[in-house]
């Protein structure tokens, strides 16, 4: 999860590793980690749906070539305001 600067404000166990997250990268600028996923634009889609509400979804690749099925969406706060957004990666590698 990152909030509307793109700050890393949250990340579960596989977040971590398919975004190289350490511990002490929550609250880091999401411009300063490196991936090992291959995602072109990812500060702007981020943005993008920030800023229109919308959900955006796409096949992504990690560093081993495994693919994944990438979904953000806008992150609503408890009193309904946008604050920020949540990345989603589903393995679909092998799938059918």
């Amino acid at each position: 999860m990152v909030d509307n600067a793109l700050t890393v404000r949250r990340a579960t166990p596989a977040a971590r590793d398919a975004f190289n997250i350490l511990p002490t990268d929550i609250g880091r600028p999401l411009s300063e980690l490196r991936p090992n996923i291959d995602v072109p634009d990812l500060e702007n889609i981020l943005r993008e749906v920030i800023e229109t509400l919308g959900t955006r979804e796409r096949k992504v690749t990690d560093n081993n070539g495994r693919q994944y099925s990438l979904r953000i969406r806008p992150y609503r706060s408890t009193d309904n305001k946008i604050d920020g957004a949540v990345l989603t990666l589903i393995d679909i590698d092998g799938a059918a």
